[in-house]
């Protein structure tokens, strides 16, 4: 029986004119792990995590990554949290326990890197109220860490930036 279907396989390389060149290649894991971490990267990176859905429960804020926002005088407006989805591989940056009420002064800056691929994704708004959370991106290839500061308005055309928050680099 192996004979046959050795013979059968010589004739059909025959009849195609296969070569070992020709014959498809097996692709190595680590192409293949790139070529999936590009697709999923396509797919989330820069996006909003409540309009794709990611931030539905299972997302959690990861351990540890607590870090407080100020202002551009120093005085605490807010807490920066680096949120995790394990279905979408995703994470983002969300600044909370910020006031009640804007106060048409300030500008919150939320963004992501991934310093893998020197990926990021930035979001700004001057709604800094209540909570203000920023675009995601996967944490796959790499780990993925968030930033976050205020940017008040001094006059028209100039603004003073505040201190950067910055959480760890987290997978």
């Amino acid at each position: 029986m192996r004979r046959i279907s050795m013979l059968f396989a010589v004739l059909l390389c025959g009849l195609a004119a296969c070569s070992s060149e020709d014959a498809p290649q097996k692709e190595r894991p680590s192409d293949t792990a790139k070529q999936e971490s590009k697709t999923l990267n396509r797919g989330y990176d820069g996006q909003d995590p409540k309009t794709a859905g990611c931030d539905q429960p299972p997302a959690v804020d990861v351990p540890g990554s607590q870090v407080p926002v100020r202002l551009p005088n120093g005085r605490k407006i807010g807490t920066l949290v680096l949120r995790r989805s394990a279905g979408c591989q995703t994470m983002w940056g969300r600044v909370d326990g910020l006031p009640e009420k804007p106060s048409g002064k300030d500008v919150m800056h939320v963004n992501v890197k991934r310093p893998a691929d020197d990926a990021s994704a930035e979001f700004d708004t001057p709604d800094v109220f209540i909570a203000v959370f920023g675009d995601m991106l996967t944490y796959r290839p790499g780990c993925v860490y968030a930033e976050a500061y205020v940017s008040r308005v001094i006059r028209e055309g100039e603004a003073k930036k505040g201190p950067v928050a910055k959480t760890s680099c987290k997978k």
